[in-house]
């Protein structure tokens, strides 16, 4: 009898740990798989880094994997601990720091942003993404040149990073180079048709090159590929309602477009850009209502820099006149 327990005990220790190296295995491939959900991939790296036998490298890519995935949920207080913990683990391993580095720039901590890409670039030189992710910290900052000279490096080693040539163009026109700015915008397109985005901002630099129809086309062409964006909208409405050219005005339309954007986003910028549809459509008295409101919505949040343009507006929507971009 005792002879049979103890060969029962034995069976289920070998039963259990065939299990749990089979669970290990599941939950290190959902770990691994960046397609997986975030929820579930958190779930599978905790249960790996909890019950898993690994390697300081091993036990830093199920961090990092974590970390990814906590980010990709917008919880970056637990993201940055893991991506810590993974660069701990591992120094020199160049990804956690990249994948910091962005969650640094998207907090606005520039500094440390700047100093995780530095040292991914320290690490592996030729990656042609942490120098475009880099570059836009600096494009961020307003240091344009020093942006520009990220991103030709980054072009450089991947000739194809389609996220650096949409970058450059932004760089480009802020520096007032708008044929270059609309060059690499359009070589972004060529690379990647559907990235609404670059659509967004080849609109911008032709509308800043006073080609109105051609910046209308693009900003259409960013709304069909992203149709829950505001930014298109309202970038379309100001269009229509302020060109100088009137063969591209169209009040009815940039009401309609204006007031989309309000539906998606209360701003002081898409209530301004009511305003001044309502006046291109000749409805003054609502154009008053909607710049006072825009003044007001503007004083709440504390930015004061359109305060001065607003008032300008509304003095125009009061005398009965539209506003006309200049």
């Amino acid at each position: 009898m005792h002879r049979i327990v103890m060969s029962l005990v034995a069976a289920a220790v070998i039963w259990t740990t065939g299990v749990a190296r089979a669970d290990l295995a599941k939950e290190a491939a959902l770990c691994r798989d960046e397609a997986t959900h975030p929820d579930v991939r958190i779930g599978a790296c905790t249960y790996l880094i909890r019950w898993g036998d690994h390697s300081e490298k091993t036990l830093s890519a199920a961090f990092h994997a974590r970390g990814r995935s906590y980010s990709a949920l917008d919880d970056n207080v637990n993201a940055i601990s893991d991506l810590s913990e993974a660069i701990r683990l591992n120094p020199v391993d160049p990804a956690p720091y990249d994948n910091r580095a962005n969650i640094y720039m998207e907090r606005r901590e520039y500094d440390m942003a700047l100093a995780d890409f530095a040292e991914a670039l320290r690490l592996d030189s030729e990656n042609g993404s942490t120098f475009n992710n880099r570059g836009t910290v600096y494009l961020k900052l307003a240091d344009y040149h020093r942006a520009l000279a990220h991103y030709d490096e980054a072009i450089r080693l991947d000739p194809d990073l389609m996220l650096a040539y949409n970058n450059r163009c932004v760089a480009w026109r802020y520096l007032g180079e708008l044929v270059r700015s609309a060059a690499d915008c359009t070589r972004a397109l060529e690379l990647a048709p559907s990235y609404w985005r670059a659509w967004m901002n080849r609109g911008i630099t032709f509308y800043l090159a006073e080609q109105y129809s051609i910046a209308a086309d693009d900003y259409q062409a960013a709304i069909r590929l992203n149709p829950q964006s505001a930014a298109p909208y309202n970038a379309l409405a100001w269009l229509r309602a302020t060109a100088p050219e009137g063969s591209v005005r169209d009040g009815a339309e940039a009401t309609r477009l204006a007031e989309r954007a309000v539906e998606m986003g209360d701003t002081p910028q898409h209530r301004d850009t009511l305003a001044a549809a309502y006046a291109e459509a000749g409805l003054y008295s609502r154009a008053v209502e909607e710049e006072e409101r825009a003044i007001h919505l503007l004083r709440e949040s504390g930015g004061g820099g359109d305060v001065t343009r607003f008032h300008k507006r509304l003095q125009l929507y009061r005398e009965g006149r539209p506003y006309r971009q200049r």
